[in-house]
């Protein structure tokens, strides 16, 4: 277990609030987890540099952490900031996906303290522009939980979004959605069924997935790109932590998160999801489909909960 020296006292820079699902954030769950760790949180999401000005004068910060591009961006004088006190960049996102992205978060991590992030094949492009690059994924919370499969109301589902980067794994659906019962949980409800889907339906809360994962023989977890190593998305930590069984697309280094055919299936060949998705849906494979189920939520909790990824972030500020 990672110890650290004492609590410490972050300044955590949040986006403004969106309504009901801005609870529901990954700001505030993780800022729940450094809580529980006997950390002191100082959250703002407005007026961040003013607000950060009046903290600086009152109490000892330890450094500001930040996740969103956008809030950096739009507030570059808080990157001003680091001559006092550390700023510790969590980005979650690929910086690849986007042209824009990727220019923008170069130029900021070359201004930050530590610029934790998942794209590990670009590492040494950044040490090379000054930037000190640390790997850092995203996780759960233990708020997600196991229920047992009594009986099954989905074939196969995916909860996800469409927009443009997302043009290959739209095509996978479709195909998979022509040959099987496939359900999509999705704010782009519209979108889906411009292109015919058939089963579409609205997304669904966070504290709901545990609940339709054990109605659902397949869960399908498709990332937006699959050529970055090191870099999916957090929703098969999300998946597998709310007792998914799931299929996803292999990344290179999930083997060091997930063992394959134990707590997931790994897709190596995408070209091959419809002969895998026939078999694991036979109705022999409901056992092992089970003991695969639990085997990857206990690897989720044990492994990849949010305490495990801010115990490590604090040993590296340390």
């Amino acid at each position: 277990m990672i110890k650290h020296k004492r609590r410490k006292t972050f300044i955590y820079l949040i986006p403004k609030k969106r309504g009901k699902q801005f609870e529901k954030c990954t700001e505030l769950i993780i800022i729940e987890e450094f809580i529980k760790l006997n950390h002191i949180i100082i959250p703002i999401r407005k007026f961040y540099v003013i607000n950060i000005i009046l903290q600086l004068l009152t109490k000892r910060i330890d450094g500001i952490i930040v996740n969103s591009i956008k809030i950096l961006w739009n507030n570059k004088l808080i990157l001003k900031f680091k001559k006092i006190t550390p700023i510790y960049w969590w980005y979650f996102d690929n910086p690849f996906l986007k042209k824009k992205n990727h220019i923008k978060s170069i130029s900021l991590a070359k201004q930050v303290s530590i610029y934790f992030n998942k794209h590990f094949k670009s590492f040494n492009e950044y040490k090379k522009n000054g930037i000190k690059p640390i790997w850092l994924d995203q996780g759960i919370t233990s708020k997600y939980i196991f229920i047992k499969s009594k009986k099954y109301k989905y074939d196969i589902i995916f909860l996800g979004s469409l927009n443009a980067m997302h043009d290959d794994r739209t095509k996978i659906l479709k195909k998979i959605d022509d040959n099987f019962n496939l359900t999509i949980f999705t704010p782009s409800i519209k979108k889906f069924k411009k292109l015919n889907f058939k089963h579409i339906l609205p997304a669904i809360s966070h504290d709901k997935i545990s609940s339709i994962v054990a109605q659902t023989k397949i869960t399908l977890v498709l990332n937006a790109t699959i050529t970055e190593d090191y870099c999916w998305s957090n929703r098969i930590h999300i998946m597998l932590g709310s007792g998914a069984f799931c299929l996803t697309d292999y990344i290179k280094g999930l083997e060091n998160s997930y063992e394959n055919e134990k707590d997931c299936i790994f897709i190596n060949n995408l070209d091959q999801i419809d002969e895998k998705i026939e078999f694991w849906l036979d109705e022999k494979m409901t056992k092992k489909r089970n003991e695969i189920r639990l085997n990857g939520y206990n690897k989720a909790h044990e492994k990849h909960s949010y305490e495990n990824r801010i115990k490590s972030m604090i040993s590296h500020i340390d």
